[in-house]
């Protein structure tokens, strides 16, 4: 029952991997795959970062300064970011010269917010609701966590524009799939590798750890079962996003997102259902390498797929 390795444990796997023939052949992408593969997977890190970072960020500024997030139409844009490094805490900003405000605001908005909004701005850090102690590290914490989000902005973009240049060229039919980008092609592409290694869409579904986990011990067999999530994450998760499209566009598709939630099932299970049968729609544009046609094969949708 408990988990250990040792080198004679190790041995003995490798000897009945051998005697009873499991062994299966390593695929090895080549370059383009592999370039697909590692730049959709950076962009998807990035946003991963970029939002813990905010949550942070805004865990700070509810502690010390509640009132901040009234201030701004959209907490993290541009203009904030470019105010909180330099008065990141109430005090600060209750502080600050108004001129050097102003200028900041102006240029920070394009223009947008002026003299008006920096006259509001100090009169209501002057009386804060939030706490007064561990003001500096909390100052501190804030301009730390501004500089590499502001950091994060042109990397993503570029990730977002290299993809594209390579994945738009190979004039795949992936793309004429419903809310299918570049990115998401690359992020899909990337995984699957070539699809010839798949001879039917279940074992694609299997691949993506779509399929459902077991669970049975004598007469007993479970009936709320989750999925395996056995393979790479990466590849679970644009499966994932990519069924958002269709459970939204295709009509055979959000009649069955819809009968699965008439049959109690939460949103989430609902999607991944969706997810769960557009691999087969994936599988057979790959396969026979035509475009997505809403119009064919939707019938077959069956409402006790899961």
């Amino acid at each position: 029952m408990r988990v250990t390795k040792t080198d004679a444990k190790d041995a003995f796997v490798i000897a009945e991997v051998l005697r009873i023939g499991r062994d299966t052949e390593t695929v090895v992408p080549d370059d383009t795959v592999l370039a697909w593969r590692d730049l959709s997977r950076l962009s998807v890190e990035f946003p991963v970062t970029l939002g813990s970072w905010k949550r942070q960020a805004h865990a700070i500024m509810d502690r010390i300064f509640p009132e901040w997030s009234r201030l701004w139409s959209n907490l993290w844009g541009t203009t904030a970011r470019a105010v909180l490094p330099t008065y990141p805490t109430p005090a600060a900003l209750a502080a600050a010269e108004p001129g050097a405000l102003t200028a900041l605001i102006r240029e920070a908005s394009h223009g947008r917010w002026g003299a008006e909004t920096v006259r509001r701005w100090p009169k209501t850090a002057q009386r804060p609701c939030g706490v007064t102690s561990g003001l500096d590290a909390a100052g501190l914490n804030m301009r730390l966590l501004m500089e590499p989000m502001a950091c994060l902005e042109q990397p993503s973009q570029t990730l977002d524009d290299r993809t594209a240049a390579l994945i738009i060229p190979q004039d795949t039919p992936l793309l004429t799939g419903p809310g299918m980008g570049p990115t998401l092609a690359a992020a899909i592409l990337g995984d699957i590798g070539d699809i010839t290694r798949f001879a039917s869409g279940m074992k694609l579904k299997a691949d993506a750890s779509l399929d459902a986990s077991v669970h049975q011990s004598g007469e007993f067999q479970r009936t709320r079962t989750r999925i395996s999530q056995r393979g790479s994450p990466y590849w679970r998760r644009a499966l994932w996003l990519a069924a958002f499209a269709p459970r939204l566009h295709d009509p055979g598709f959000r009649a069955f997102y819809e009968a699965k939630r008439a049959q109690g099932k939460h949103p989430n299970q609902a999607l991944g259902a969706v997810a769960s049968q557009w691999r087969l729609v994936l599988w057979a544009i790959l396969t026979r390498n035509v475009p997505d046609d809403p119009a064919h094969a939707r019938s077959s949708l069956s409402l006790e797929s899961s």
